[in-house]
């Protein structure tokens, strides 16, 4: 009989939700990265432009 694999968790509809809002503190709880994330330069470039427009307000 083939070993099925359990449901995760939680559904997967949560998943981006990882990176906390700008309620919660900055290092109020440990992030732990599942898997690594390849990003171009362009991206780095408009993450961080976003980031410093919400930094901003």
């Amino acid at each position: 009989m083939p070993k099925t694999t359990p449901p995760p968790a939680r559904p997967a509809t949560q998943r981006p939700k990882a990176k906390p809002a700008t309620a919660t503190p900055a290092g109020a709880e440990p992030r732990t990265i599942p898997a690594p994330i390849k990003l171009s330069a362009g991206d780095a470039k408009l993450m961080a432009a976003v980031l410093m427009e919400m930094l901003k307000r």
